[in-house]
């Protein structure tokens, strides 16, 4: 349990490499320059002339509401100040560059081929679904085993990373053969060794991954880093509940992956694992879990909340992200959910308990049919 705990917070609480929020700022920086401001010069820090630049910007187009620009939220900056200005948007790196895909040398070629497949047809889905560009790009890391993983990891993160041998056991010994994990905008993906695309590892699986982890890195994204406290409740604080942050990326990796995943049937395998398990009580899920039982139960339960509650058709996925986006601007996650889902928390975890069809059973398992592998943040 104590090594679960750990595992989940240093997860959470992960900036990602530096170099990520220091290309966001210089992004900041060179669209204030191209609009005629000054924010001194292009080199990655939010000092006073960039930030007195983001102000003057923002009142000459009738006060976009832009938050102030600090370390932690250079991507929320970079990308609104392009969605202000379409045509700025060409100084965003991941216009010039939207993936950048490291593979370990023994990756297999399908495999290798369907996460560049799933990865490009992710980012399309985001914008042609969600109205979601994104301004910095996708980093991905593909590893065999725990070794290599920790060592891959650590070499493009510049050594940013802390705790990777700890991580690559968490995620390198997945039951489906492969597993991922965010750190801002780097995502790390491990094969279990000897694993190929329909031998071990299914392509459904794999695309789950991918886009599961996708829409961490966009709520990363649209966000801004957490805080670097080292407090749980300081990350659900800056993000919303833990419940959301899994049941919202499940859900919508889901759909990516799984064109009818809307059907009865994905509910009626939520409900029957949630029997079996125990159905939580969302409030105690806006922190970390404590066990796996509890950790199976978030999954399984945010993902119900947000695939009956929250958006309950494809198109309502759309909120999750406006949900992120008000964060991003400035909204606490309280406010942001009322405004987008039209109900308070407190209404929405009494709905969910009110879900509940009876009791739930004593024996806990797992039900078969549900592509959902544990990740991390």
């Amino acid at each position: 349990m104590a090594r679960l705990c750990a595992w989940i917070l240093a997860l959470a609480l992960s900036a990602g490499p530096a170099m990520a929020e220091h290309n966001a700022v210089a992004c900041v920086q060179e669209q204030l320059a191209a609009s005629g401001y000054d924010p001194g010069p292009v080199d990655g820090y939010p000092g006073r002339r960039t930030r007195l630049a983001v102000i003057e910007f923002s009142e000459a187009r009738g006060k976009l509401d832009l938050p102030v620009l600090t370390e932690e939220n250079g991507t929320v900056l970079c990308r609104l100040i392009g969605e202000a200005v379409p045509e700025l948007q060409a100084y965003w790196p991941a216009v010039r560059e939207p993936l950048i895909i490291t593979m370990a040398p023994d990756v297999p070629d399908n495999v290798e081929a369907a996460i560049r497949d799933m990865a490009r047809e992710t980012l399309r889905r985001f914008a042609s679904d969600y109205d979601i560009r994104l301004a910095m790009p996708m980093r991905i890391v593909v590893a065999e085993g725990e070794a290599e993983f920790a060592r891959m990891m650590d070499e493009i993160s510049n050594g940013n990373l802390r705790n990777l041998e700890q991580r690559a056991v968490e995620h390198c010994n997945d039951d489906t053969g492969v597993s991922g994990v965010t750190y801002g905008t780097l995502i790390g993906i491990c094969l279990v060794p000897g694993q190929e695309l329909g031998r071990g590892v299914s392509l459904t699986s794999l695309n789950n991954v991918v886009a599961h982890e996708f829409v961490h890195s966009a709520q990363r994204q649209l966000t801004g880093r957490p805080p670097r406290s080292g407090s749980f409740q300081d990350f659900v604080d800056h993000r919303g509940p833990l419940w959301l942050t899994e049941g919202s990326a499940t859900m919508i990796a889901e759909a990516l992956a799984t064109p009818d995943i809307y059907d009865i049937r994905l509910l009626q395998l939520l409900e029957e694992e949630l029997t079996a398990i125990g159905w939580p009580d969302l409030a105690r899920h806006e922190l970390r879990p404590e066990s796996d039982l509890e950790t199976d139960q978030l999954y399984a339960g945010g993902t119900l909340a947000v695939a009956r509650l929250l958006s309950p058709a494809p198109e309502d996925l759309v909120r999750i992200f406006r949900f992120y986006e008000a964060i991003g601007r400035g909204s606490d996650w309280q406010s942001a959910f009322a405004d987008q889902f039209g109900q308070t928390p407190a209404a929405a975890y009494r709905a969910f308990l009110a879900l509940n069809p009876g009791a739930p059973g004593a024996e806990a398992k797992t039900t078969p049919g549900l592509t959902r592998p544990r990740r991390g943040l």
